[in-house]
């Protein structure tokens, strides 16, 4: 026995191990691929999904990586059904989908906007969510744009909007 308490047995083996083997990671079966991570971090980056911070200090580091802040479009929900429909050979569930999100892709939050419109537009969504949770509509309409495309038969038109036209005034698609 040495002064260490190590066994000379153990320090051969350990030896004998360490000159002949080269460990290799042993991949999950649940692992995505290269190209998949490719694929989510491209469609995570697009301008149609996310967009660019207008602010030279709005910036981004992890593990030494410094990037620019891009702030998401649209839910992680919609966005991995979009995925889905873009993408139909990678296979990736929506936690995995979720768990691949660049760092420096980032949900918005009032305080990174310097106007109250991102605010007023919230608002709406938290309407709509609140709807739906209320059980006034289907799943299809869980938000504001679908739930907005439901009631009115143009949503550019101001008179739809408002309730002044004839067409749309008893339309209503997504209720029970």
């Amino acid at each position: 026995m040495s002064p260490l308490g190590i066994t000379s047995k153990r320090i051969r083996s350990t030896m004998k191990l360490s000159s002949n083997m080269v460990y290799e990671r042993a991949k999950h079966k649940n692992s995505v691929s290269a190209d998949t991570l490719k694929h989510v971090e491209q469609f995570y980056t697009i301008d149609d999904n996310s967009r660019m911070t207008s602010g030279k200090k709005q910036t981004l580091t992890r593990k030494k990586v410094k990037m620019h802040k891009r702030f998401l479009l649209d839910t992680v929900v919609n966005l991995y059904e979009q995925c889905k429909s873009e993408y139909p050979l990678a296979k990736i569930l929506y936690s995995m989908f979720a768990k691949l999100r660049p760092f420096w892709v980032v949900k918005p939050v009032p305080n990174d906007r310097e106007t109250r419109l991102f605010q007023i537009h919230e608002n709406g969504q938290h309407l709509a969510d609140r709807v739906y949770f209320l059980g006034l509509v289907t799943s299809k309409c869980r938000n504001v744009e679908d739930l907005a495309a439901s009631v009115c038969c143009d949503i550019n038109s101001r008179a739809c909007a408002y309730g002044e036209c004839g067409m749309c005034k008893e339309r209503a698609q997504c209720e029970k």
